[in-house]
């Protein structure tokens, strides 16, 4: 009798570890069927677009439209941020489970990750196939290839909204709830620069301008960390004062070791202005709050 209990309990025991294996078979299997599902239709779209024409010397040359392959590699990061925020979003409303959400979190974190390295690259190649098209005697270059970055970005968007959601959420985040916080918000800030930064140089390169580009980035970054310590200083977060800190220092490395360099002497002196500036301003913030940053180190 005592062993058929023991047998009962041990088999018992395995039955969450069988529930998370059916899960997550079943959530990679509908993950894996419409990704494969996009890249059948934009292979179908790359197919459809042959174009064969008549080189000078009487050959025969096959042409595609290889920009849907980029195309494809933005749609399915598309896909992959609006599937971890609807699992999310379904552990909201229904399960309510700290392991799914801690899982989801992570997998969110990845797939913006993979948004910022790989899709802003992705459709940045769009932007210069739109400007100056590859194959312009075939193919002719849409407004998708300059709206692609503004779909992705909202796609983005709602998944950092999501991250914001676990974070509030006590089943995920348990009784760390301040650690959560504190990193969320320094990965936001971290997202929110480098899409900027990449918005800069995006229109930077649609006007056709590349002298001031060091320049612009300087001066976002500068403007940034001075955003920062702002923040910091207003709600109290020692955190986000030492990145804006550390962020206008390494600005002004850049300035100094990368940008003096290449820039002509008119954008170097504006370069130079922007700094003392951001500096003078940072240097009033610090003086005029300074008895709050004290009260609450003092608190700590």
């Amino acid at each position: 009798m005592t062993n058929t209990l023991l047998y009962y309990k041990s088999d018992k025991s395995i039955y969450p570890l069988i529930s998370f294996g059916i899960s997550s078979i079943l959530i990679v299997t509908v993950y894996s069927s419409f990704f494969y599902e996009i890249c059948i239709h934009f292979a179908n779209l790359l197919e459809s677009s042959l174009v064969k024409t008549i080189t000078t010397d009487g050959y025969e040359t096959s042409n595609y439209d290889y920009d849907y392959n980029l195309l494809q590699k933005a749609w399915l990061i598309n896909y992959t941020l609006a599937f971890v925020s609807i699992l999310s979003l379904v552990n909201f409303r229904w399960f309510k489970d700290k392991s799914f959400g801690q899982i989801n979190v992570i997998l969110t974190y990845l797939a913006i990750f993979l948004f910022l390295s790989i899709g802003l690259y992705t459709i940045s190649e769009l932007r210069e196939s739109y400007m100056f098209p590859p194959n312009p005697e075939c193919f002719t270059p849409g407004m998708t290839h300059i709206l692609i970055r503004y779909i992705s970005i909202v796609f983005a968007a709602i998944a950092v909204f999501i991250l914001h959601m676990s974070t509030k959420k006590e089943y995920i985040v348990g009784e760390n709830k301040a650690e959560w916080s504190m990193f969320f918000n320094l990965v936001l800030h971290t997202i929110i620069l480098w899409v900027l930064c990449s918005e800069l140089l995006h229109w930077i390169s649609l006007f056709g301008s590349k002298q001031p580009y060091r320049l612009g980035l300087s001066i976002l970054l500068g403007a940034y960390s001075l955003l920062l310590i702002t923040i910091g200083i207003i709600k109290k977060e020692k955190y986000l004062r030492i990145g804006g800190m550390a962020l206008f220092a390494a600005t002004i490395l850049k300035l100094f070791f990368y940008d003096i360099s290449s820039l002509e002497v008119i954008y170097r002196t504006i370069a130079f202005v922007a700094v003392g500036i951001l500096l003078l301003i940072a240097s009033f913030l610090y003086n005029k709050f300074k008895h709050k940053i004290f009260d609450e180190e003092n608190q700590d």
